[in-house]
This record gives C-alpha cells, structure tokens and sequence, in this order.
C-alpha cells in the first residue's frame, strides 16, 4: 500500500472548496449543479449535510428539528454531476528540482483532493492517465469506496516513457464520453504539437467544462540555474550544453510567450486556467481553479 497523498493536515484546508459547474446547459445543472425538481415524479432517495450555496428549498426541516443539524434532501432525479479527471503522466512530468515533488506528484495530489471535494458532495468522480494516448482507469462513480479506489490510483501513478499527444487523448476522451461533464485536466502542456486549443473547443462544444491545471515546477519558471550545465530533454529530445547567464533573457521571453499562449487559448475555449506551482499549497491552486466564472455569476455568457 502505497502513502496517501491527501494528509490530515491538508484535509480542512479543503473543506471550503466544492467543485461546480459554471455552465446550465439543458436544464442538466442548475445553480451550483443541482437541479432542483418538485412533484410526483419525483422520489426521495436520501439525505446529505447541506453546504453552503445549496437551494434552501431542499432543507429537510424535520430532520434539522430532530438532530440540530441541517441536511439536505435527494431525489432520484436529482442530477449528479459527473468529473473526469485527466492526468499527464508523459516523462516531463517526472521532472523536478531542489528536492520538491515532481510535477507529476503535484498534479496527483492536486487531483487527489478534488477526489475529496467531489466525494464529500456525493457526486461522480473518474479518473483517466494521459500520454501519447487517452488510459481510463476509474469509471465516473459516487458509490461509497470508489474514490479510495481513485486516490489509491493516484498515488502510486509513474511517469511513462514516451511523447506526449494532448490533442490525440482529448479526442479520444470527448468520444467516448457522450454525457457532459466537468473536466479536470492536470498537465505541463510540454507537447511537441503545441497546445491541443483545437481539442479544447471540441470539449467545450461537446457540452462538456473544462478546467485547466498548467503544472510547473519553480525552477521551470524562474530559472535559477547560474553555472553552465547540461540541459536533457526527458521525451527524447536529446541534450544541451549552455551557460544559463547566456541564455537566461531569451528563456524569460519564450517562457512568457508560453505561458501567455497557454492561458489565452485556454479562456479562448472558455476553460478555467490556474498555474500550478509544485512549490504552491494546494488550496490556493484549487480555489483559483474553482472560481465561479463571470458566467456563472452573472448568468450571462462570458468569456473567462
């Protein structure tokens, strides 16, 4: 059995976050994502601790009377939503440096504690790895258990040899889900092909949300390295000699370009974006990442 990533440290630093979908798209979620239905048709399944933001109507006022404790009412039409986790495990998220994580690592524990979130609202997590191809390892469920199955995962997830085509496994993936659903794709964009927009737009027009994690590690972005050095490639692109303090101006240059292109495109697609710092705490991240848009709060289209 492998460490857990999520720690009891960690675990009420993401009691504040929940995961929702900004998008109300053929009644599918409504409010955060529930949608709140009345009438015969309607079954009682069960009750769940209310949150913050739930749809006062649903409060069950007897059991509240009864416990002191106020609970929420389910219904079998209620609509669940559903979360896909996507994670990049090509080889240049096995890069690290000064000891941190790797990228890969970060991005499993930030994964990990949308795992949390997304079983402490009852909804449907799944789990895919992502390379040069789309691997789904864990189907969308909310049945008790499964997320200690997504978790486990998770944790004992390696880097695989081998390119990366983003573009390739988000095809596969808008494909084979036909139901839409909330996208989390946690990723360094190191793609020979280039940022998959292309793809994004497929999802978004699919009637699926996404939401991007961009994983760094620190020095990536600040470049801290002064003595020449070898510099390897960790997808076969081979090795460089250079003098750091030669190169440093015209990496700051191509790194802001990157990055900029990164979040344009993302918003372009109208998917979150949040810049993942392997130094960064988790919560920070996540509560970036699971910002309500300007569309949600507003109701109107928005592009951000």
């Amino acid at each position: 059995m492998s460490e857990p990533l999520l720690t009891p440290e960690l675990l009420p630093r993401l009691a504040a976050l929940k995961a929702q979908a900004s998008q109300v798209a053929d009644g599918l979620w409504g409010g955060t994502h529930r949608s709140a239905r009345h009438g015969a048709s309607v079954v009682f399944v069960d009750r769940r601790p209310y949150s913050p933001g739930d749809d006062p109507r649903l409060l069950d006022w007897r059991a509240l009377a009864r416990t002191d404790r106020p609970s929420i009412k389910r219904f079998e039409e209620e609509a669940e939503l559903e979360v896909h986790l996507l994670l990049d495990r090509s080889a240049s998220m096995g890069f690290s440096h000064a000891g941190r994580p790797t990228k890969l690592e970060h991005a499993a524990l930030l994964l990990s504690a949308l795992t949390f979130v997304v079983a402490r609202q009852r909804d449907r997590v799944g789990l895919a790895f992502v390379d040069h191809k789309l691997e789904p390892v864990a189907p969308a469920r909310s049945q008790p258990g499964h997320a200690a199955t997504v978790l486990e995962l998770l944790a004992t997830v390696s880097p695989r040899e081998g390119g990366t085509d983003l573009a390739r496994a988000l095809s596969e993936f808008a494909e084979m889900k036909r139901r839409r659903s909330l996208v989390v794709l946690a990723t360094d964009l190191l793609d020979p092909q280039g940022i998959p927009a292309e793809a994004f737009r497929v999802l978004r027009a699919r009637g699926h949300e996404l939401k991007l994690l961009h994983v760094a590690d620190p020095a990536e972005l600040d470049f801290p390295f002064r003595e020449p050095a070898r510099f390897r490639g960790l997808e076969g692109e081979g090795e460089v000699i250079a003098d750091p303090l030669q190169i440093a101006e015209a990496y700051a240059v191509e790194l802001a370009r990157f990055l900029g292109e990164a979040r344009h495109l993302a918003l372009d697609a109208n998917a979150a974006y949040a810049l993942a710092r392997s130094d960064a705490r988790p919560e920070q991240t996540l509560s970036e990442l699971l910002a309500p848009s300007p569309r949600a709060r507003t109701g109107r289209r928005a592009w951000a």
